[in-house]
């Protein structure tokens, strides 16, 4: 599989992500230095079905449900690409943990973070 340079493709914004705040005060910025955490929730390999409920190990949903190998390798990638370390792979909850600095979460998701007081 060949991992494109993400950096370089355009930005596509995922459709309904972007929410306004018009009651929201913006307080400060951020010390761009600051570590933190965010979790990405990946999609299913195969969407559970809604009616049936049979039995199943957990091994067995992670398999079929899961989160795709591809999928993991390309938030790898991408979190590599942009200074970001993977802190968690968990294919059967479909999450992976990226860590790193504000200042590359910011550049990485071409997003500003503030603090914010809702009003």
């Amino acid at each position: 599989m060949s991992i494109p340079d993400f950096s370089a493709e355009p930005f596509l914004a995922v459709p309904a992500s972007a929410c306004k705040t018009p009651q929201a005060v913006r307080l400060n910025t951020l010390d761009k230095q600051t570590p933190i955490e965010v979790s990405i929730l990946l999609c299913h390999k195969m969407e559970p079905a809604a009616q049936a409920h049979s039995l199943m190990s957990r091994e067995s949903y992670a398999r079929k449900h899961g989160a795709s190998e591809e999928h993991i390798a390309r938030v790898t990638a991408f979190a590599h690409q942009f200074h970001l370390s993977v802190s968690a792979i968990l294919p059967e909850q479909r999450l992976v943990k990226l860590q790193g600095k504000i200042v590359d979460f910011e550049r990485a998701f071409r997003v500003s973070l503030s603090h914010y007081r809702d009003s």
